[in-house]
């Protein structure tokens, strides 16, 4: 046996012209663009949108907004303290800009209950102006499309003015007058991919008023893109062609 059968040559395949390395740089950056054009037309889906202001009735369930189904917080039956948040069924929480006072229903008699009565028994909360803000801002969770609650003044002759404002910065008020008959639901939705993040209670001038029964709705989950899978489509065609070319070398 030679030497040069024992031990045979590496031969290396000539490439004067960079012919492989140009295949490569082509591969390259075709997988860049393929995901350029998902994630690039993945976000066009965006449709503008909107929001939508309801107020309801004493009475009112609740069950419904819009095209939302509600689902309500996990009532409170906690003793009387003064709370900053409030957990969301979705998980995270209602964030409130100052302290609300824990509050039995029973202790505002038809104010809350009305008629027709709502059966509602478990704790609202108290706002009282303690910072002179004259505000309240709720904070809501995000992914959040609906979100709704009772309200009614220590003093039915008041006004409250309620401001929704979505993430893009759109929002929209519209007064809140209690009446004598119980405490009223008011409510707001978006439209389009719009999300709500903040909702503003502006007193009225008596410097107090009751709120509770929050109910929220969660935003659908969007389906991929049609773009972003043809672009991740074009990165699993262009890897497995990769992986040819080389087992073939």
């Amino acid at each position: 046996m030679s030497v040069n059968e024992a031990f045979p040559r590496t031969i290396k395949k000539s490439n004067p012209y960079g012919i492989g390395s140009l295949k490569n740089q082509i591969l390259g950056k075709l997988v860049v663009s393929c995901v350029a054009m998902g994630l690039m037309l993945g976000s066009v889906d965006r449709a503008d949108g909107g929001i939508i202001g309801v107020a309801g009735g004493p009475g009112d369930t609740g069950t419904t907004l819009g095209p939302y189904t509600m689902t309500p917080f996990t009532p409170d039956y906690r003793p009387t303290q003064q709370i900053s948040d409030l957990a969301s069924p979705f998980g995270g929480a209602i964030t409130f800009s100052e302290s609300l006072q824990i509050y039995s229903v029973e202790g505002l008699g038809g104010q809350w209950s009305g008629t027709p009565p709502n059966t509602y028994s478990a704790h609202v909360y108290n706002w009282i102006n303690n910072s002179n803000t004259g505000t309240l801002t709720i904070t809501l969770p995000s992914s959040t499309a609906a979100f709704s609650f009772y309200l009614v003044p220590n003093s039915y002759s008041t006004h409250e003015t309620i401001t929704a404002t979505a993430q893009d910065g759109t929002f929209v008020s519209q007064p809140a007058q209690a009446n004598s008959t119980g405490a009223v639901r008011f409510g707001f939705y978006t439209t389009g991919n719009d999300l709500l993040t903040t909702l503003t209670i502006s007193d009225g001038g008596y410097n107090d008023f009751f709120i509770g029964e929050f109910a929220i709705a969660q935003a659908a989950v969007p389906e991929p893109s049609t773009f972003a899978l043809l672009g991740l489509g074009g990165i699993g065609l262009a890897i497995g062609a990769y992986r040819r070319r080389r087992m073939a070398a």
